[in-house]
């Protein structure tokens, strides 16, 4: 699983409640370069709508609850893009050498 980009939203989300928009772009297009599988693009888009939904205002009233859902379906696309790694010849991951 990739914390990394887990804890990348997260800033970033934090970097656009605080009003650094700036910051937050960066970090998102950040996660759009240095994602690893299609699973974390689909993660970065549902950032870049938390995102969008912080710049326009639509969070008004729910804005907690909405940015852990949020949060909460990045992390269940991570773990789904994880699930994808099986095991290789002899028990190791593909690219290891099976003892």
């Amino acid at each position: 699983m990739d914390f990394t980009f887990i804890f990348l939203i997260i800033l970033m989300l934090l970097a656009a409640q605080n009003g650094i928009m700036a910051l937050a772009v960066v970090m998102l297009i950040l996660a759009f370069v240095t994602a690893k599988n299609r699973y974390a693009l689909y993660g970065a888009v549902v950032g870049a709508g938390l995102l969008l939904g912080t710049y326009f205002n639509f969070f008004k009233e729910n804005g907690p609850e909405l940015f852990i859902g949020g949060i909460f379906i990045v992390f269940l696309i991570a773990v789904k893009g994880d699930e994808q790694a099986q095991p290789g010849y002899g028990g190791g991951y593909p690219g290891m050498p099976g003892y």
